[in-house]
């Protein structure tokens, strides 16, 4: 229930980019979230550290240019 509260802002804002939080992965020092996007593609975004050390703004940058670089899309809304 804590991990509910403590991460559901950080999934909220994958929601808002249209991608739906499948597994996360936590490593020593980063963790891998894998994403659905609204096409069905299933894609791994390695986080260069933990999401409780980002703030949400801070984690939504850094989703957007990963799944721009991973997909080769323009990391805009829609």
């Amino acid at each position: 229930m804590a991990n509910t509260r403590r991460y559901g802002v950080y999934r909220s804002i994958l929601g808002k980019m249209g991608l739906t939080q499948l597994d996360v992965y936590r490593y020593k020092d980063h963790e891998v979230i894998r994403v659905r996007d609204s096409s069905g593609r299933v894609l791994s975004l390695r986080l260069p550290r933990f999401r409780d050390e980002m703030k949400p703004e801070e984690f939504e940058d850094i989703v957007r240019k990963l799944y721009s670089e991973a997909t080769g899309a323009s990391g805009k809304r829609g």
